[in-house]
């Protein structure tokens, strides 16, 4: 990773920092191609996981939402440049002149052309289907070396974190 100001790396981090000093990372699920930055780190042949990333952040919200630290994310994230951005009645995203936050819910049963609003994080989210399976299936892995230099995993073994 560069220890450039401007990479997409350093805003990913910025804006996990951010969510994590408010309390309110602890409420989202990071989903998407930027779970492959904290997994790689994770898997024994980490290495060989795609390099690939879009330049979308995409954060998955268990429904009900549950939040225990209510926080407006895009008053929270607008010092760091990020704007809201609503699109139709659906379609609410941070937009970044780097990088875009998309927040997601899973979309249940008949389905439905609006957005899902969360107003403990001041945003819609986007109804998509199959998301309750990443819910089910979700692993943590420890993001700990990314935010502290210092800190040394564990052995690797399986899924413990």
């Amino acid at each position: 990773m560069k220890d450039d100001d401007k990479t997409p790396y350093k805003l990913c981090l910025d804006v996990l920092h951010k969510l994590q000093d408010s309390g309110v990372l602890k409420d989202l699920v990071l989903v998407g191609s930027w779970c492959v930055y904290f997994y790689k780190d994770w898997f024994e042949y980490g290495d060989e996981l795609s390099a690939i990333r879009t330049t979308d952040i995409d954060f998955l919200i268990p429904t009900p939402p549950r939040i225990k630290s209510p926080t407006d994310i895009p008053n929270l994230l607008s010092p760091m440049g990020f704007t809201i951005d609503i699109r139709g009645q659906r379609y609410m995203r941070l937009q970044h002149p780097e990088m875009v936050i998309d927040f997601l819910v899973p979309e249940k049963g008949k389905g439905t052309d609006v957005s899902f609003p969360i107003k403990d994080l001041g945003i819609n989210a986007t109804p998509l289907r199959f998301l309750n399976l990443l819910l089910d299936h979700c692993r943590v892995p420890p993001i700990r070396p990314h935010i502290n230099p210092t800190y040394r995993a564990p052995p690797r073994r399986g899924w413990t974190v």
